[in-house]
């Protein structure tokens, strides 16, 4: 029975995608069973007369192992490709069909990864770390198919594909004599893509306080001016009556002096009802 650590280890179900990591993590997880000898062993065969009975222990003991294994490998393909291949006879049958069958496909899948590197472009529009990511993980793609690729050529082609934002940065890193890692490179790319990130964000920042700064000193300053003319902008037409008028004491303003000129003695400042020289006669 497969031991707690062995379940942690089991290898998702193959669907005929990514055949060479499926084989090596269930080459390893067969391991890890003691079961690894029956995809390269052959069924040993005693003669037909042979009835030692330690031997045909031995081959009872070898066929039950084969079974185990060969269903581990089976419990692991998706229904589809367990039902092409279930009439294997040993796990070595079955381990060698899938082999021949998805090895020359990934051949096609070689040639993918390596074109998809080739023509993958960073652009502005997207965050610098993360299209170096994806970069980084099509080289180990590349070194899982089997291709292995010098660093100092990664390094190189990891600066030209940087985005036509970064060219002055990639022209310094181009003049750089100095041996440089792939581990160094992303880590300088990581400043770089930090210090730009902040930068944005501080200039953000003082555009937001200089806009608020002009509108509240607009707003200021149309203030004063409507404090000495309180009538501008209102669309009031003529004189405007701007006396100010004493409080009572009871906290009620009295009313405005009357401004137009009498019908009775045609002297300004009164009414013909409020006319003394009326009630004098």
């Amino acid at each position: 029975m497969p031991s707690a650590t062995s379940v942690g280890l089991l290898p998702d179900k193959f669907d005929g995608r990514s055949f060479k990591m499926w084989q090596k993590k269930m080459h390893f997880y067969l391991t890890t069973l003691n079961l690894e000898k029956y995809i390269r062993e052959d069924c040993p065969s005693l003669p037909a007369d042979n009835t030692d009975f330690h031997a045909l222990a031995s081959v009872d003991a070898w066929r039950h192992g084969d079974f185990l294994c060969k269903g581990y490998i089976q419990s692991r393909l998706v229904d589809q490709l367990f039902n092409v291949f279930s009439n294997a006879a040993t796990s070595k049958e079955l381990w060698d069909s899938l082999d021949k069958k998805y090895r020359s496909e990934d051949a096609g899948s070689q040639k993918n990864v390596v074109a998809k590197f080739e023509n993958y472009k960073m652009v502005d529009s997207r965050p610098l770390i993360e299209q170096v990511d994806e970069v980084h993980n099509l080289l180990h793609e590349i070194h899982a198919e089997g291709m292995r690729l010098c660093e100092t050529y990664q390094v190189a082609c990891m600066i030209e594909k940087l985005s036509p934002g970064f060219t002055d940065f990639k022209n310094y890193l181009k003049l750089k004599r100095k041996w440089m890692s792939m581990e160094n490179l992303i880590m300088r790319l990581r400043i770089e893509s930090t210090n730009r990130m902040n930068l944005e964000a501080a200039s953000a920042q003082n555009r937001e306080n200089n806009a608020n700064l002009a509108e509240h000193q607009t707003a200021k300053k149309g203030k004063w001016q409507n404090k000495g003319n309180p009538d501008k902008g209102k669309g009031k037409v003529g004189p405007q009556n701007t006396q100010k008028f004493k409080k009572k004491a009871g906290g009620e303003p009295s009313k405005p002096r009357f401004s137009g000129t009498c019908n009775y003695c045609h002297k300004v400042g009164h009414k013909a009802s409020e006319c003394r020289s009326k009630k004098a006669d």
